[in-house]
């Protein structure tokens, strides 16, 4: 049987002007990563890619190219061993886009196949403007990677209705879809790290507990992509005894929006994780997470949580469907704050994210979320001078997007007439530049600085940031100018464990034209300079 090859496309370095500054720690990708484990238990030949770290990655679209055709150079010296090509995307940057047309024009031959969230959402318009793109798998992957693989090995097409999850184009120019089959997560292996060619260089490690939410925010994509499914606590220890033997003392990332949902499977999972030099963190909802589990994660090394609050504006939780009614988005904002404090008082630092800009928001849901964070900035203090650790608090706020594929995107206009959205050139994307009349970008940005000035950036949260959340590209690479080589790619090696990481407050300062193609860049705003709000 000929082998798979799987590659995760690079970050958008080249055309998102927020990537570079706001660089999220390099970590395997669980996309291909989950793919490959589960081909190679089932007796594939696989090869998994990470191109930024095996190849590296460019801050210009030339540069960017260069990658790309090396990528496609080095394949091409191996094309009778392979049968096919998977590329995983996350997010709509145009790196994969790219990736796909030069290996396409050097082995036109083998089939491309596109997964991820980004592909599942989008899959008429990439497969009606990118025919080199063979099919593309919505939602899970595992299945119909093994039947594709099988199929090709038989002399079989692919492209057939007995492939799970499978959209192509047929020979009349008419969209197939197959069946939808969401994938057993009992039937999953665990993550074979060994698959990977530069393992030892990652910064942290991320792990997945469950997949997809049981929530139905009408903004999000997870609601589209596959049905919540939670991995049994054995499969995490066993995943946690695996990287103790490979990977000893490497931060660990958990990936499951609702951690906490199960008060007993948590309280199981958390016993599992609880190892010598490992530290942790996580994500949740602070209608999911209580606060007295905070001293249950924190004795098992978490360190940093991601709380997606959005809003503390009843109205706006509303809009967004994160709660059914006024009396529960109070409810909702109560229990933030108990969560809150319980981290503080634990010395677990919480990373809050905000969306500015939700479709008919006005100022006063902006003025009840920047009352909210000023709160929390007083109950931090409180608790910082009772207990004398300094645990710190970061808010993120980002303005809105209306993502193709999302409940929101399928009825913002007829629900929000007023607000006024911009196409961007990221396939599937709106930027809200309006949320109804009299809000322009000028007040979300107001708001967006003042809110992010609100944080307790103290060195403990910094520290824990970096290690886990964040960090600048875009000062590591100043500092570092030897890393580019002549074509204008970056080949990080493993400087990223040898160089300190910087990430500077005006790092979270977001820009709303994201774009480096269209945008004029603007000068980022430092200390209190802007207009403040009072």
């Amino acid at each position: 049987m000929k082998k798979v090859v799987l590659i995760s496309p690079p970050n958008d370095f080249a055309g998102n002007t927020n990537v570079v500054r706001f660089t999220t720690p390099l970590a395997p990708p669980l996309g291909i990563l989950a793919l490959g484990s589960y081909l190679a238990t089932h007796n594939v030949p696989v090869e998994l890619i990470d191109v930024q770290m095996d190849f590296g990655f460019g801050l210009t679209r030339d540069a960017e190219k260069v990658v790309c055709q090396r990528v496609a150079a080095y394949l091409c010296d191996q094309a009778e061993e392979i049968a096919w090509i998977g590329i995983s995307q996350i997010s709509n940057s145009g790196s994969g886009i790219i990736l796909a047309q030069e290996i396409h024009a050097a082995l036109a031959q083998i089939p491309i196949v596109f997964g991820g969230y980004f592909p599942s959402s989008n899959y008429r318009t990439l497969l009606k403007r990118y025919p080199f793109i063979t099919a593309i798998v919505r939602g899970d992957g595992e299945a119909a990677a093994l039947r594709i693989s099988q199929s090709l090995d038989q002399g079989r097409s692919f492209l057939a209705s007995s492939t799970p999850n499978l959209v192509w184009i047929d020979h009349q120019g008419e969209l197939e879809i197959s069946h939808a089959e969401p994938m057993d997560v009992s039937e999953l292996p665990n993550l074979d790290f060994r698959l990977l060619r530069n393992l030892e260089r990652y910064q942290t490690i991320d792990l997945m507990t469950s997949r997809g939410c049981p929530f139905k925010c009408n903004y999000c994509l997870e609601d589209s992509m596959r049905p919540y499914a939670e991995f049994s606590p054995d499969w995490v220890t066993r995943q946690i005894d695996q990287l103790v033997a490979e990977l000893p003392g490497r931060p660990v990332y958990i990936w499951d929006p609702i951690f906490g949902v199960n008060r007993q499977r948590t309280e199981k999972i958390c016993q599992a994780i609880k190892r010598p030099r490992f530290t942790y963190a996580v994500e949740s909802r602070v209608d999911v997470m209580t606060p007295d589990l905070v001293p249950t994660l924190r004795e098992a090394g978490v360190e940093m949580i991601f709380l997606g609050i959005e809003s503390a504006s009843p109205s706006t939780l509303v809009r967004m469907n994160k709660v059914r009614s006024e009396a529960g988005a109070e409810k909702y904002i109560h229990q933030a704050m108990d969560v809150l404090r319980s981290c503080f008082e634990n010395q677990l630092t919480p990373v809050m994210g905000l969306m500015l800009g939700f479709p008919g928001d006005d100022e006063s849901d902006y003025r009840a979320t920047l009352a909210f964070i000023q709160q929390v900035g007083r109950i931090h203090d409180q608790v910082m001078h009772k207990r004398g650790v300094a645990t710190g608090f970061i808010p993120f706020s980002f303005y809105s997007k209306v993502y193709d594929g999302t409940r929101l995107a399928q009825h913002v206009e007829r629900e929000y007439p007023a607000a006024i959205l911009r196409t961007e050139p990221f396939i599937g994307e709106r930027t809200v530049l309006s949320p109804s009349p009299g809000v322009d970008l000028d007040v979300t940005r107001r708001y967006q600085n003042e809110i992010t000035r609100q944080g307790a950036y103290t060195p403990l949260a910094l520290e824990r940031l970096r290690c886990y959340g964040a960090f600048s590209m875009e000062a590591f690479l100043a500092a570092h100018p030897e890393l580019i080589d002549k074509g204008g790619v970056i080949v990080l090696g493993d400087s990223l464990l040898r160089y300190p990481r910087e990430f500077g407050v005006a790092s979270a300062f977001m820009d709303y034209d994201k774009s480096k193609d269209i945008s004029s860049q603007r000068d980022l705003p430092n200390g209190r300079g802007e207009e403040e709000i009072v």
